[in-house]
């Protein structure tokens, strides 16, 4: 009988030692399986675990359309009736996300108001934020859509979001929209030198979508681009937009 009893507690202490190389199998195995959105794995996550994603989309209404219609942003997209430029942007960390539209000339492109937003942990949000719109109806000289990413303890956060919001107060005064523009401009400037940059490719947009969605909710995160930030929250992206005539 203590035979019996020493061999049961000898084979429940070499139980776990003989399942543990199938526990360890099991755990790679379920790091390279998609549990998450389609086409984003549990491994490339962790690749870095600083990162944040950004999908600029084409949102088309006209008068016969029901719901508007919303198309990937790509080298092949022309400004057109009816149209308006809108950009998704989320983070793996508490952070600030800065989108500005800079022509040419250094001027805010259409007159778009930069935007501003303060990001949790993977709450997405959406930009231009309700009440405004980025109206996309021509394209008269390219133009730039920076995306700058920093972290909720970055210096000179404060000065950013008083002068965005300046801008926003400035109304028809073209002198002073100029000025605060210059600042704006120097100041995403010296925070591009300090981040990683991510370059957009409209040759090669991963997880390129193929059609256009019509009411439903366009699935962002499966075509959006992936920024690397720094170890302080900083990293930036641009969209390059440019110049074309309208389509009808």
């Amino acid at each position: 009988m203590t035979v019996f009893v020493i061999g049961s507690r000898i084979k429940s202490m070499l139980i776990p030692s003989i399942i543990k190389p199938f526990v360890r199998v099991l755990i790679l195995f379920l790091l390279c399986v998609n549990l998450t959105a389609p086409g984003l794995s549990l491994a490339a996550e962790f690749e870095s675990a600083l990162f944040a994603r950004t999908c600029l989309v084409v949102q088309e209404t006209h008068a016969a359309d029901a719901v508007p219609k919303t198309t990937l942003f790509d080298g092949q997209a022309r400004p057109g009736p009816g149209k308006t430029l809108a950009l998704y942007v989320d983070a793996s960390i508490d952070a600030y996300v800065v989108a500005a539209a800079l022509d040419s000339n250094r001027e805010l492109a259409h007159g778009w108001l930069p935007q501003m937003v303060e990001l949790e942990p993977w709450q997405g949000a959406r930009l231009p934020q309700e009440g405004a719109a980025w109206v996309w109806d021509e394209t008269p000289r390219p133009f730039e859509i920076q995306v700058l990413f920093l972290g909720k303890e970055e210096p000179g956060i404060g000065e950013l979001e008083k002068l965005v919001g300046a801008l926003r107060l400035s109304g028809d005064d073209l002198d002073l929209r100029r000025m605060q523009t210059k600042r704006l401009r120097q100041m995403l400037d010296a925070w591009m030198q300090q981040a990683r940059p991510s370059n957009f490719d409209a040759g090669q947009t991963p997880r390129a979508w193929g059609g256009v969605l019509r009411g439903l909710k366009f699935p962002w995160k499966q075509n959006s681009q992936k920024i690397d930030l720094d170890d302080h929250g900083r990293g930036f992206f641009i969209y390059p937009v440019e110049a074309a005539t309208a389509t009808p």
